[in-house]
């Protein structure tokens, strides 16, 4: 970053006659600049308020756009944007995601509702009717919203030659505008920047045969675009999945995004409802934790595309984006049950108050797990004293938990007593019996030889979802394809998932066993274990296959150690039927 600014006040400096114009994307980089450098941040300054450092991006850095949440996406541009404003008095209006993989349907709505109102990009471009890409588009979003998207022409020199081939390449386009940049010529951005290229744009204007060209800002394409927009075509929904390897490069990495992703606003909805009761809010502490969150989620991180010290690095950052909404949590939940506890129950019943504090919004019945110490037997009644169906269980990673049935109607708390001893026989019928599990919902019938589903019955709708001879959660080895030729710092395999069309018998030893058949759910455990590789460890999987009594899911709950080399791994079902739609999450949407 210091860097990159550096040149950039010298290529103005050096030609103050000519109005050069040096675009800078996520708030990120203004920060750090202004941590470090406090007096080259002041020339930054100055220059951006002359026009002459142009602000984009109005994201915290340049995340990926598919796989963080919209609360992560909206506390990008939220944090973005309010730096801008602290710092310069105003805010970007282009979103930068040039490099990035994908592009969510979702994005216009949340990008509109920040003040952005261009969105500049360089891959996954929708395409016209002759298959070629279009540079220039109305992107419109799943609600409506539209953005004015573009892509800008890489420049190898900027010369009236290269311009000249730039305008044949366009002129099929009939669009008013040609865009170009001349930040990537060669190699990197930063470094290369020459002020020689600053007189560039006036010498091609010179010549009698191109076009009047300048130095630009995003802002001044957007509004260029504007004057045409009627002319541009329509791009509507999701754009990419080119790079379908940047959705499962560096599963750990992505699983502790998602999982940090949905701590801090539990963190935040606890302190808020505890700060209406007195508790000091730690606003402080929470911006920090989501803007630690949002560096972690430039686009390369999330995507599994950086080198492994940048893994490193990320992965400690993500632990203390841990300990800051953790420590946030748990602090609230000791005041707000402090206070509970202060509280006489409605029953005076014996034994130890439990609160479970339900974080959704809405009116939903869940299976809460409580965590416990032992194997003795006890019970559940609520408040007024009913009983409440419970069931101890143990999950394949060695914790025990007792399972209560819980429902709440939305953000709020209920309190049970949990008292020892087991309660009598319910009178429910068993919900696992051998190798079946059902309920009033779905019966499924597993293999004992394989661990297959050989039947998945829909009760309600009297409809098989598996073929007669078809099975379920069949587990397949794919073998992807070898992409190492590139040199070792340009690699695909992070980017690009490439199959052989060969598929591998499974060389699984399979052991099935009925764990649970409790009045709340029952289990079949599937543990599958072989070696997929001659140098490395036996591959192990290990599967409780649960059906809980109050709902149609089957769950597959997988854990286990995988040690091979491009292979992929598939739960296969054959369905007897095509599925033509897919209902799939969306940030926001």
């Amino acid at each position: 970053m210091r860097q990159c600014f550096e040149r950039a006040v010298a290529m103005i400096e050096a030609h103050p006659e000519i109005p050069f114009i040096f675009s800078r994307s996520t708030a990120w980089s203004f920060h750090i600049v202004e941590q470090q450098c406090p007096a080259l941040f002041k020339k930054v300054k100055h220059y951006v308020q002359q026009g002459r450092i142009a602000l984009c991006g109005g994201q915290w850095v340049e995340p990926d756009h598919m796989i963080p949440g919209g609360e992560a996406l909206v506390r990008q541009a939220a944090l973005g944007q309010w730096y801008f404003l602290e710092k310069f008095g105003k805010t970007a209006r282009v979103c930068w995601a040039i490099d990035n993989f994908a592009h969510a349907g979702s994005l216009p709505q949340i990008l509109r509702k920040a003040g952005l109102n261009g969105y500049y990009l360089s891959r996954c471009l929708p395409m016209d009717a002759q298959g070629q890409p279009q540079r220039q588009f109305r992107w419109r979003g799943q609600d409506g919203s539209e953005l004015l998207a573009f892509k800008l022409q890489n420049l190898e020199t900027l010369d009236a030659a290269a311009m000249r081939t730039l305008v044949r390449e366009r002129e099929a386009d009939g669009l008013p505008a040609l865009l170009i940049k001349a930040n990537d010529m060669y190699a990197d951005r930063r470094v290369i920047m020459q002020p020689d290229w600053v007189p560039q744009p006036g010498r091609i204007a010179a010549e009698p045969d191109l076009p009047d060209c300048r130095w630009s800002a995003p802002d001044d394409i957007l509004d260029d675009m504007m004057h045409y927009r009627d002319q541009l075509p329509l791009a509507e929904g999701e754009l990419g999945f080119e790079y379908t390897g940047t959705y499962t490069t560096d599963g750990r990495y992505k699983r502790r995004n998602r999982l940090l992703e949905n701590l801090l606003p539990d963190a935040e909805k606890l302190a808020c409802w505890a700060a209406l009761h007195g508790f000091p809010y730690p606003a402080a502490q929470l911006k920090q934790a989501w803007a630690d969150l949002c560096l972690n989620q430039f686009h390369d991180l999330s995507c599994g595309s950086s080198f492994g010290e940048v893994l490193d690095e990320a992965d400690r950052l993500n632990t203390e984006i841990e300990n800051r909404a953790t420590w946030v949590r748990d602090q609230a939940l000791a005041f707000l049950c402090d206070r509970m506890h202060a509280e006489p129950p409605p029953q005076d019943i014996p034994g130890d108050r439990m609160a479970v504090f339900n974080l959704l919004s809405f009116e939903h019945t869940t299976a809460a797990r409580i965590p416990k110490t032992d194997a003795a037997p006890v019970h559940y009644v609520d408040a007024a004293g009913a009983p409440v169906p419970s069931q101890a269980i143990e999950v394949p990673d060695g914790g025990r938990f007792d399972v209560i049935l819980h429902t709440s109607r939305g953000l709020g708390v209920h309190l049970y007593q949990r008292l020892p001893g087991a309660l009598s026989d319910t009178p429910e019928p068993p919900i696992a019996t051998g190798n079946c599990l059902e309920n009033a919902f779905v019966r499924v019938e597993i293999d004992p030889l394989t661990g297959d589903l050989v039947r998945l019955l829909d009760k309600a709708q009297q409809t098989e979802y598996l073929t007669a001879d078809g099975r379920g959660n069949r587990l397949e080895l794919l073998r992807e394809a070898n992409l190492s030729p590139h040199p070792a710092w340009c690699t695909m395999e992070p980017w690009w998932i490439m199959y052989t069309g060969e598929r591998l018998d499974t060389p699984f030893t399979v052991d099935v066993r009925l764990r649970e058949t409790g009045p709340l759910r029952g289990c079949i455990r599937v543990s599958r274990r072989g070696a997929l590789h001659p140098d490395l460890p036996e591959t192990v999987f290990v599967q409780d296959i649960v059906l809980y009594r109050h709902s149609p899911l089957l769950h597959f709950e997988t854990h286990g150690t995988w040690h091979a080399e491009r292979l992929m791994l598939k739960a296969r079902f054959d369905l007897p039927f095509t599925a033509t739609q897919v209902d799939a999450d969306a940030p926001y949407g």
